[in-house]
């Protein structure tokens, strides 16, 4: 898999966790998947982190909550409107997203 295609994958999953339509356990899921993944775009990584501990029994409030929270972790000028578009996305093609990205970390 090229960087772009990683890059590309990572911002599709990070939208979709962005998203209160995304169901609970689906997020769960996600969130644990990918805690031990090295996010390949620094972005990526500060706005997976700030997900997380995000409480996600109220993921209506991320779009609210977000852009304060990026400023919290140093990088205020990272566009979290890009994350936010609407992102559809079904259960098992998210899992093969999440499948793709931990078997090209295995990967040199």
């Amino acid at each position: 898999m090229t960087h772009e295609e990683t890059i590309a994958i990572e911002h599709r999953l990070l939208g979709l966790l962005c998203h209160d339509t995304t169901e609970p356990e689906l997020r769960t899921e996600l969130l644990s998947r990918l805690r031990s993944y090295p996010f390949r775009h620094v972005h990526h990584q500060v706005l997976f982190d700030c997900l997380r501990k995000m409480p996600s029994h109220r993921p209506e409030l991320i779009p609210a909550l977000l852009p304060a929270r990026l400023v919290q972790a140093g990088f205020p000028d990272l566009d979290a409107t890009l994350f936010l578009e609407p992102c559809r996305m079904t259960k098992t093609e998210a899992r093969k997203l999440i499948e793709r990205l931990t078997n090209a970390k295995a990967m040199p």
